[in-house]
C-alpha cells in the first residue's frame, strides 16, 4: 500500500494547478493523469492540406489578464511558481461582427470598455458610469479579500459575492440597464457569447471579466506540450500515475478510503482532488452504493437537459489572413441561432502561433455551435461572408470534440442568496462532496474561463494545505509565529559571521525574515527581495528540524523543503539555527494537558490568601490550615501529574519551620510576613537569574517534551517567571513600607499576574516579530 498527503485523479487545468500548488506546499503529491504522450496527442493537433501543407494547432486558446506584477491572476501563479513562465502576446482589442454585419472594434481595458458603451449609448451615459463605478470597487475588495485569503489573513465574502451572488448576469444588469442591446453588449466574450443573459451567473462572469479588462489581456503561447510539463515539473514528487489503471474506488462513511490498480495495488490519501462531474467519477470508479451516492449529489452537479453544444473549426489557408481582410486577433459574432452554423467567435491563430504554418499562409480558429451533421463545406460557407475569396483560400478544415455550451446560473445557484450560502459557495463547498475530495472542473462556474479554473485549482489546493494542516495528529504542532521564534531562540550569536544576512522563512502561508547581524538577530513579518536564503516547507517539516527529528539530508531527500538563493549557506545556516541535529531515543512524551498550569494557579492562590490573612488571623491556627490545603493539593498534583516542584517542597517546609519556632519561641523577632515574603521573592529572583524558572518545574509536562526542552520555551517561562517575582516583590514592598491594612494592597497585583500568565505566550510571541520596515 502507498499512501500520500493527497492523491490527484484527471489532468483538466484545475486539477493539475491543485497538484502543483500543493506540490509547492511541500505536500507528497500523487498524480493519476492520462498518459503524456497521448494526453499531448490528443490535444496537440498536426494536418495537411491536398497540396501536402501542414498545419500545426499546437497553442491552446488560452485568454486571460492579470500578469502584472501586483495583479491578482499573477499572484496566483506566484504561489504556483510559475510567475514568468508563460509566452504571451497582449490582446488590446475585441472585433465585434454584428448580425446586419457592421464590424465594431471594442477595446480590452477597462476605461476603453465604459468609453465603448457611452459612445454607443449615450442615453445610459449616467448608469454606464455609475455601474462602472460599482465595478471598480467591487473589483479591488474582490483582489484585497482573494489575496488575504492566500496569504492567511483574515479575509470576509467579498462584496461581489455578497451582493450579486445567486443572481444571472441579466437581473444585475437590469438593475442599472433599461436597454437589452446594451446588456447584450456583456456577453460578447468568449465562454459567454451566444448565451442567454438569465443563464449566465453573474459572480463567474465577473471573475473572467475583471481579469480581461480590469488587468492587461493575453493570449498565452505556450505549446500543449509545454503546459503539460510545467505542470508535470512542479510536482516535485514526480508520483505519476496512468488513471486507467484504476479499478475501483473505495467509500466508507462518506470518505474515500482507498484507490484499487487493476493489479490489486492499493493507494490512500489524507485528501483528494478529482477532475470532473462527481456523478461520473461515481459510475465509472464505484461499485457499491452507486445509486445512492449519485442520488445525494446537489442539483448543481446534475445533467443538463437543454444541453447546447459547440465545437471548434481548425482552418488552414493558403493566404496570409492580412490578405484576406481578416487584420485583427479576435472577432466575436452576434450569434443566430437560426442559421446551420452559428458562430461564435474566430481567433486569427496566426497572430498567437506564428509557427503553425509557413510564412505565406494562415490558420484560423473557429468556435459554432454545433447542431450536428456539421461539414466541411458549411463551415466554408459561413466564413465566406467573412473572409475575402474565402471559399479559394481555405484548404483545410478539421473539427475538434464537440462539448457542453452552458452557462452555470440554474436553481442551484438561485436558491443560494443568504451571506451564509454564498460564504459556502465562496468556499467552494458544493465541491466538497466526500468529506476528504474535492471535485473541480469547468463544469462547476464555466463563464469564468481558463482564469476560474487556475484560481479554483489554487484556492482548493489551499483549503486541502489547511485541512492537512488541521488534521489530528498524534502531536499538536505549534503556530507559524511561535516556529519561528523557535528558530530565532537556537541562534547562534555571529552563528552567520558579523556580516548583515537576511534569511527568509515561509513556513505554511506565513513569510518571515530574520535579519542578523554579529550576535544581533530580528525577525520581521515579511519576505525581504534581498534575501540571502530562503527556506520554505510546512510546519510540521520546520518543528521537526528544531526539534531534532529530521536532518537537513532526510528533508533533502524527500523534497520537504525548498532552498533559493546562496544555496552555499544552507550548512552554515543549519549550524547557526541548530536546525536537524538528530536527537537520539525517544523524541517526546506528554503526560497531561494543562494539569500543570492549574496546579501552579492553585499554589500561587493558597499562597496569597495566606499572605493576605496572615494579617487578619492567628498564625497558630492559619499555619496548619494552609498546610493541610497544599498537601491536599499535592496529593492530586502527585496522582495527576505523578510529580512535585521544589518550590512546592519548600513552601510546605518553610511553614512547618515557621509553625514549630512560633510553638517553641525561637527566633520571634524573624517570624513575620516581611521576612517570609523577602525569603520568597528572592528564591524567585534566584531561579530567574540562572534560567531555572520555577513555573517551568510546573508546566513543561503541559507540552510536548521536545517543545518544552528547545530555547524558545525557557525563555518564555522565564519572562512568566519575572511577572511573579515582580508581584513578589510588590506584596513584599507593600507590607513592608504601608501599615495597618494597607500593608495588603500589593497583593491585589496577583490577579494581573493571573491574567498575564495566561496570556504572556501569545504576547510575548508577537511582540518578537516586527511588521515590515
Amino acid at each position: 500500500m502507498k499512501h500520500f498527503d493527497v492523491i490527484v485523479i484527471g489532468s483538466g487545468v484545475a486539477a493539475m494547478t491543485s497538484a502543483a500548488y500543493l506540490s509547492k506546499r511541500l505536500r507528497n503529491v500523487a498524480l493519476f493523469v492520462l498518459n503524456d504522450e497521448t494526453k499531448i496527442m490528443s490535444r496537440s493537433k498536426t494536418y495537411a492540406d491536398k497540396n501536402r501543407k501542414r498545419y500545426k494547432f499546437e497553442v491552446p486558446y488560452y485568454e486571460f489578464g492579470g500578469l502584472e506584477k501586483d495583479e491578482l491572476l499573477s499572484y496566483y501563479l506566484t504561489r504556483l511558481g510559475m510567475d514568468e513562465k508563460f509566452k504571451v502576446v497582449e490582446n488590446k482589442e475585441t472585433i465585434l461582427v454584428k448580425q446586419n454585419g457592421r464590424i465594431i472594434s471594442r477595446p480590452n481595458d477597462f476605461n476603453g470598455f465604459k468609453l465603448f458603451l457611452v459612445r454607443h449609448y449615450p442615453k445610459s451615459r449616467d448608469a454606464i458610469h455609475e455601474f462602472f463605478n460599482t465595478l471598480s470597487d467591487y473589483y479591488i475588495d474582490y483582489k484585497n479579500q482573494r489575496m488575504s485569503r492566500l496569504r492567511g489573513k483574515v479575509f470576509t465574502l467579498n462584496a461581489l459575492t455578497a451582493n450579486w451572488g445567486g443572481k444571472s448576469l441579466k437581473e444585475v444588469l437590469k438593475d442599472y440597464f433599461k436597454d437589452i442591446n446594451l446588456m447584450q453588449e456583456f456577453t460578447y466574450m468568449h465562454h459567454t457569447v451566444g448565451l442567454d443573459l438569465d443563464a449566465i451567473n453573474a459572480v463567474h462572469y465577473f471573475v473572467r471579466w475583471f481579469n480581461i479588462f480590469m488587468e492587461k489581456s493575453y493570449f498565452i503561447q505556450n505549446t500543449y506540450e509545454e503546459i503539460n510539463q510545467l505542470f508535470i515539473q512542479k510536482n516535485n514528487h514526480e508520483t505519476i500515475f496512468n488513471d486507467d489503471t484504476i479499478k475501483e474506488v473505495i467509500i466508507e462513511n462518506n470518505k474515500i478510503t482507498k484507490i484499487i490498480d487493476k493489479n490489486d495495488e492499493f493507494y490512500t490519501a489524507d485528501f483528494y482532488i478529482i477532475n470532473g462531474l462527481p456523478e461520473l467519477f461515481i459510475d465509472q470508479y464505484i461499485k457499491e452504493d452507486k445509486g445512492f451516492l449519485i442520488e445525494k449529489l446537489p442539483s448543481v452537479f446534475k445533467s443538463r437537459k437543454d444541453k447546447i453544444y459547440k465545437n471548434t473549426a481548425m482552418i488552414g489557408l493558403n493566404k496570409p489572413l492580412n490578405e484576406l481582410g481578416l487584420s485583427h486577433v479576435k472577432y466575436v459574432f452576434e450569434v443566430d441561432l437560426t442559421k446551420e452554423v452559428p458562430l461564435l467567435s474566430m481567433i486569427n491563430y496566426s497572430y498567437i502561433s506564428p509557427d503553425s504554418t509557413a510564412k505565406n499562409y494562415g490558420t484560423l480558429l473557429i468556435e459554432f455551435i454545433d447542431k450536428g451533421d456539421v461539414d466541411e463545406t458549411l463551415i466554408i460557407e459561413a466564413l465566406s461572408k467573412y473572409i475575402d475569396k474565402g471559399k479559394e483560400a481555405i484548404t483545410l478544415v478539421r473539427f475538434g470534440e464537440k462539448v457542453p455550451y452552458f452557462g452555470s446560473q440554474n436553481d442551484f445557484f438561485k436558491s443560494h442568496k443568504t451571506l451564509n450560502d454564498l460564504y459556502n459557495l465562496d468556499q467552494y463547498k458544493p465541491l466538497h462532496v466526500f468529506d476528504n475530495a474535492y471535485f473541480v472542473g469547468s463544469f462547476y462556474r464555466p463563464e469564468s474561463g481558463v482564469t476560474g479554473l487556475l484560481q479554483m485549482g489554487v484556492e482548493v489546493g489551499d483549503l486541502v494545505d489547511d485541512a492537512l494542516d488541521n488534521l489530528e495528529l498524534d502531536m499538536p504542532l505549534v503556530s507559524h509565529d511561535e516556529l519561528i521564534n523557535m528558530i530565532a531562540h537556537q541562534f547562534t550569536p555571529k552563528g552567520l559571521g558579523e556580516k548583515e544576512k537576511y534569511i527568509a522563512f515561509i513556513i505554511g502561508k506565513s513569510s518571515y525574515t530574520i535579519r542578523a547581524k554579529g550576535k544581533y538577530l530580528e525577525i520581521y513579518r515579511y519576505i525581504n527581495n534581498d534575501y540571502d536564503l530562503l527556506l520554505s516547507a510546512t510546519n510540521e517539516t520546520f518543528y521537526q528540524l528544531v526539534a531534532k527529528d529530521l536532518t537537513l539530508e532526510d528533508v533533502k531527500n524527500s523534497n520537504n523543503l525548498e532552498i533559493l538563493g546562496d544555496e552555499t549557506l544552507i550548512d552554515l545556516v543549519f549550524k547557526a539555527f541548530a536546525l536537524g541535529k538528530k536527537r537520539r531515543g525517544k523524541t517526546y512524551e506528554k503526560n497531561h494537558k494543562e494539569y500543570g498550569m492549574m496546579f501552579f494557579y492553585l499554589t500561587m492562590f493558597i499562597f496569597t490568601m495566606f499572605s493576605i490573612l496572615s494579617f487578619y488571623v492567628p498564625l497558630t491556627l492559619l499555619i496548619p490550615i494552609t498546610v493541610g490545603l497544599s498537601l491536599v493539593k499535592i496529593g492530586l498534583q502527585l496522582k495527576i501529574v505523578r510529580e512535585i516542584t521544589l518550590f512546592d517542597g519548600m513552601l510546605i517546609l518553610l511553614w512547618m519551620v515557621w509553625s514549630v519556632f512560633s510553638w517553641t519561641g525561637i527566633l520571634t523577632q524573624w517570624l513575620n510576613i516581611e521576612t517570609f515574603l523577602a525569603f520568597i521573592t528572592l528564591y524567585w529572583f534566584l531561579t530567574w537569574l540562572i534560567k531555572k524558572p520555577i513555573i517551568y518545574d510546573y508546566v513543561y509536562k503541559d507540552y510536548r517534551s521536545d517543545y518544552a526542552m528547545t530555547p524558545f520555551f525557557n525563555t518564555m517561562m522565564g519572562g512568566l517567571s519575572f511577572i511573579w517575582m515582580l508581584t513578589l516583590g510588590v506584596g513584599f514592598a507593600s507590607t513592608y513600607y504601608l501599615e495597618g491594612v494597607n500593608q495588603t494592597i500589593g497583593f491585589y497585583t496577583v490577579l494581573i499576574a493571573f491574567y498575564l500568565t495566561h496570556r504572556y505566550p501569545s504576547m510575548y510571541v508577537r511582540s518578537t516579530i516586527k511588521n515590515r520596515k
